[in-house]
């Protein structure tokens, strides 16, 4: 038996995440949320859309891998902080 969860349960547990979380913030009073699942180079992906959509404003997470580990691994949210064109907050 393979105990790897299938891309469509991912998936879907993802989404569920998300309009959860998106119902959090627009019960904050954001106006515009948009939510994206992709199979991608995270932190290229993460440019490229807040690129194409004129994003103002990104929020992030972190594993928090520490300075010198995420220095060494190219951490995603570090990349982004670095090259967004937009505000980016890496939350933990």
């Amino acid at each position: 038996m393979n105990p790897v969860a299938s891309t469509e349960l991912l998936v879907e547990i993802a989404r569920r995440i998300l309009e959860t979380e998106k119902a959090v913030i627009e019960g904050q009073g954001v106006k515009s949320v948009d939510l994206v699942i992709e199979d991608d180079d995270t932190a290229n992906k993460i440019l490229e859309i807040t690129k194409k959509e004129k994003a103002d404003f990104v929020v992030m997470g972190r594993r928090g891998l520490g300075a010198f580990a995420g220095m060494l691994s190219g951490s995603v949210s570090t990349k982004v902080s670095h090259l967004a064109e937009a505000t980016v907050v890496s939350v933990t």
